[in-house]
Order: C-alpha cells, then sequence, then structure tokens
C-alpha cells in the first residue's frame, strides 16, 4: 500500500465503518471520499465532481467512519469530525507518540517512517504504530539510528487513552483468486494469461485476458491503458468492462465508480500519486493529487 496504510476492519455495534478507498474512506450513503491531500491534510471531496467540501487544518491520516464521525489520526491525538462540515467534535489524550512524526519525512540521506494499523471495537478504537528513524548511504545500506512503537486503545465516547499489550489481527479482506477466475484461465487459448486483482475490501475484481506476446513499452507507461473485465466476487457476475490505465495501483468501487490508486515513480526525480474516479465505462469523473513522498537514490 502507500504511507497511509489500510485499517483492519471489524464489525461496531452501531455504525457500518464505510468503504476503504486508496489513502483514504468514503461513505457509501452520501458518497463522500475523505482522502490524504496533496499537503497531507484531510479531503471531503463530494461524489459528482470530487470538489472540496473542506479540508483540515492540520496533516492527518482518516481512519474510518463510525457513530455518523469520521476518526482520524492527527499529531498524537484522535479527533472525531463531523463528516459533512469537518468540524472536531472530540479530541482524544495525547496517545504518547514519544516525539514521533505521523508524517515521517524522506531525504536523500535517509529520513524518519511512521506506521500504523487499526481496529474498530465496540465503543473503542484499537492503535498499534511503530515508527524508525535511518541513514542511508552507497556502500552500507540502510543504518537504523531508532524506532519506537506502542499500542493504546481509544474510548470513542470520552477520548480516554490507555495502553495495551495487544491489537487483535482481523481477518482483512479476501484475496485469493475465486473459483469463477479459475473457470476463465482453464480455458485460456495457448500462451494466453490471466492477470487480475481484488479489490481494496476484496468484494470486487478486476480481470484481462493477456494475449501471447504481449508487451509493455514501460517508457509510455503513464499514458497506456488496458481494458479490465470488473467481476463482482461473491456472484461472479461481470459489472462491466472499464479502461483502466496500466499504472493503478489499487482499486474499490463505490456505488457506480472506480476509486482507483494511480502512481508513477522515477527515483531521484519525482513521485506522482493521484485518486482517479471513474465512471464503469472507464470515463474520468474527476481527479485529486494526493501526497506522494520524494524519492532519493542512495548517497556515499
Amino acid at each position: 500500500m502507500t504511507p497511509l496504510s489500510l485499517a483492519l476492519i471489524a464489525t461496531l455495534a452501531t455504525t457500518e465503518i464505510g468503504t476503504p478507498i486508496p489513502d483514504g474512506w468514503a461513505d457509501p450513503d452520501s458518497g463522500f471520499s475523505f482522502v490524504v491531500g496533496p499537503e497531507r491534510k484531510i479531503v471531503a471531496c463530494d461524489p459528482a465532481r470530487g470538489r472540496t467540501r473542506w479540508a483540515t487544518t492540520e496533516p492527518g491520516f482518516p481512519l474510518g467512519l463510525a457513530d455518523g464521525r469520521l476518526w482520524v489520526l492527527s499529531q498524537d491525538r484522535i479527533q472525531a469530525l463531523d463528516p459533512s462540515t469537518g468540524k472536531v467534535l472530540i479530541t482524544s489524550q495525547a496517545l504518547g507518540l514519544g516525539g514521533w512524526s505521523i508524517l515521517g519525512s524522506s531525504h536523500s540521506h535517509g529520513g524518519q517512517s511512521f506506521t500504523h494499523r487499526e481496529l474498530f471495537t465496540e465503543g473503542a478504537l484499537l492503535l498499534e504504530w511503530s515508527a524508525m528513524r535511518s541513514r542511508v548511504t552507497g556502500y552500507a545500506g540502510l543504518i537504523k539510528e531508532g524506532e519506537g512503537g506502542g499500542k493504546v486503545r481509544v474510548d470513542l465516547k470520552t477520548g480516554a487513552v490507555e495502553a495495551v499489550q495487544t491489537v487483535p489481527a482481523s481477518e482483512g479482506s479476501p484475496r485469493d483468486k475465486p473459483e469463477f477466475l479459475a473457470k476463465i484461465e482453464s480455458s485460456l487459448p495457448a500462451g494466453a494469461s490471466l492477470a487480475w486483482r481484488p479489490s481494496l475490501n476484496g468484494r470486487h475484481i478486476l480481470a484481462r485476458i493477456v494475449p501471447p506476446g504481449e508487451s509493455v513499452d514501460w517508457g509510455l507507461a503513464p499514458k497506456l491503458s488496458f481494458v479490465w473485465d470488473l467481476y463482482d466476487r461473491i456472484s461472479g457476475k461481470r459489472l462491466a468492462s472499464p479502461k483502466i490505465p496500466l499504472l493503478v495501483k489499487d482499486f474499490t468501487v463505490v456505488r457506480d465508480r472506480l476509486f482507483c490508486l494511480w502512481e508513477h515513480e522515477q527515483p531521484g526525480a519525482f513521485h506522482e500519486r493521484e485518486l482517479q474516479v471513474l465512471t464503469f465505462e472507464g470515463r474520468k469523473a474527476w481527479t485529486l493529487k494526493l501526497w506522494a513522498a520524494p524519492t532519493y537514490p542512495p548517497v556515499p
């Protein structure tokens, strides 16, 4: 994934958490999406044109939708926001990150990483985090200079924080190959192959038959697109055949739209990340630039 790790999904006794999309979450009822924009601030986008309805004043990460609120990780705090306005409704006690930045950092000599996973349970959010500071050299590679981590429970009503010993793993999203794809694969002509990928929540599949001898000109990769078949994982029903850019890394279906993460990375030069929202026909409904950490080659 991206620097923004996928939340591990569990069942809340009150409200569905929402639908994970690249770098954020979507509300399947309103269609609004909440993602990390180019300035690392959380941006709320309307479903039709992707227009910004509100944005946070501070950087952060959206963790999920629960109890009619958007839960976000800001620096050393968990906050509950009103999804329609962005107003802060609850701010937790300090998480005890010990000075580690949730944003991480990257520069030509190394930097600091920050990763997290979270699990919603009845009335609480469990958060596990880890951070590492490192230095990169051309002759010795990665040199670790410091690390930290912790596990906490955040009460969703009071914002109280307490340390915990473990954050249970969830079953996550299904990533195995469904049976209907195996049947398609068994009937392919000689030399052909089947390319496929599951959506972030595992509910849909994109698949295409790669003809014998097909090659990709990676110099033209940012502009290349292929026609894929979009399937419902459970029923195996083909829903559409959209034209998808080659450099799409992840996707999720929300209503009648595909939320796709498009990435183009050239080490030492640039790293582009974009949320592309496509119709089932493959037409771009709207796009939004996402935060992209700079990339650098090791230095001596």
